[in-house]
C-alpha cells in the first residue's frame, strides 16, 4: 500500500484508449496533466484568434456595406436635390404666372371701366364723329387697340374671372366693330410725300392747304380699304381722278385719289384690308401716288391721327 507521499509524487495523468473493433489490441494513450493545460490553453488561444478575425472579417464586410449605403444615399440625396430645385423653379414660374395673370386682369378692369363707360357704352352711336379734337382721335384709336391687346392676352392665357367674363364676348363684338371702322390700316405701301396741312401748290406754288396725305407708290401697287365699311363713290372725280370713297359708318369716310384702276362698284360692301383699286396718276396729279383723305361728317381730318404708327 502506498503512503501519502508517494502519492503526491506521482504524475497525474489522463488516459485516452482506442479499442478497434477488428482486433483485441487496445491502444492507451497518456497525456500528462501539464500537456493538457498546454493544450487546453492552445485551444483556448485558437478559438480566441479564429473568433476575433471572424469578427474583423464581418465588421470590414459590414464597414463596406455601410459605405455603398452611404454612397447611394448621397445619390439618392443629390437627385431629391435637383428635384426639388426644379420644383422650386416651377413654383416661382407658377408664381409668375399668375402674377402675370393678375396684372393683365387688374389692367383690364381698370381700362374696361373706363372705356366701356366713356366711349362704348354711352355714346357707341356718335363717338367717332364727335370727337373734340385730333388729339382725341388718335387717343381713343390707341385706348381701344391696347383693350383688344389686353383681351387677346387674357384668352391666351386661358384665364377667367367671373366680374370679366361676364360681358367679354359682348365687350370683344364692340371692340371688333370699333376696330373695323376705324380707318387705321395703311391703305398702300410706301412714303408720305406730302403730309396734311399747308403746302405749296405744285402747279400754282401757292401757299394751299392740302386735306390729305400723299402716299408715293408706282402706278399698279393695291390699294387697300382703311376701314370696312360701303363704298359710295367709284368713278372719276374731278381733280381727284379715278376715285373710291367708302363709307365706315358714324360719320366717318375715306377717299383714294388718283387711281388708275377701280375694282368696286357703288354699294358694295368691303372689309377691312380689301384691294379696292390701285395706285395711278389721274386727275390733277403730277406722278404716280395715292392721295388719302379721312372725313368726319364730311369735313377732312389728319389721317395720321388713325393710321397705325409705323
Amino acid at each position: 500500500m502506498k503512503s501519502a507521499g508517494n502519492r503526491k509524487n506521482e504524475k497525474k495523468y489522463w488516459s485516452i484508449m482506442l479499442v478497434p473493433h477488428s482486433t483485441n489490441d487496445i491502444k492507451v494513450f497518456k497525456i500528462s496533466s501539464m500537456r493538457y493545460k498546454l493544450l487546453a490553453f492552445g485551444t483556448i488561444i485558437t478559438t480566441a484568434i479564429l473568433c476575433t478575425s471572424l469578427t474583423i472579417s464581418h465588421l470590414v464586410n459590414e464597414n463596406q456595406d455601410l459605405q455603398h449605403q452611404v454612397a447611394i444615399a448621397k445619390t439618392l440625396n443629390g437627385q431629391q436635390a435637383q428635384l426639388l430645385e426644379e420644383n422650386e423653379n416651377e413654383i416661382k414660374t407658377l408664381i409668375q404666372q399668375r402674377n402675370n395673370q393678375t396684372k393683365v386682369t387688374e389692367e383690364f378692369k381698370a381700362l374696361y371701366r373706363e372705356l366701356t363707360n366713356r366711349y362704348i357704352e354711352d355714346n357707341m352711336n356718335t363717338v367717332v364723329a364727335t370727337r373734340s379734337s385730333s388729339h382725341d382721335d388718335r387717343l381713343f384709336v390707341e385706348e381701344v387697340s391696347k383693350l383688344k391687346s389686353i383681351l387677346e392676352d387674357l384668352e391666351e392665357i386661358n384665364y377667367s374671372e367671373p366680374e370679366i367674363s361676364t360681358n367679354l364676348e359682348e365687350t370683344q363684338n364692340k371692340l371688333d366693330e370699333y376696330m373695323d371702322i376705324i380707318p387705321t390700316l395703311w391703305p398702300t405701301s410706301g412714303g408720305v410725300s406730302s403730309g396734311y396741312g399747308y403746302r405749296l401748290d405744285p402747279f400754282t406754288y401757292r401757299r394751299r392747304f392740302h386735306y390729305g396725305i400723299d402716299i408715293s407708290a408706282p402706278t399698279g401697287r393695291e390699294i387697300k380699304t382703311s376701314a370696312k365699311g360701303k363704298v359710295i363713290l367709284s368713278e372719276w372725280y374731278g381733280d381727284y381722278g379715278k376715285t373710291v370713297i367708302v363709307d365706315h359708318g358714324r360719320g366717318v369716310t375715306t377717299l383714294y385719289a388718283h387711281c388708275s384702276d377701280l375694282l368696286v362698284n357703288v354699294g358694295q360692301t368691303v372689309d377691312k384690308g380689301e384691294v379696292i383699286a390701285k395706285v395711278g396718276n389721274t386727275g390733277r396729279s403730277t406722278g404716280s401716288h395715292l392721295h388719302f383723305e379721312v372725313r368726319v361728317n364730311g369735313s377732312q381730318v389728319d389721317p395720321l391721327e388713325y393710321l397705325d404708327p409705323r
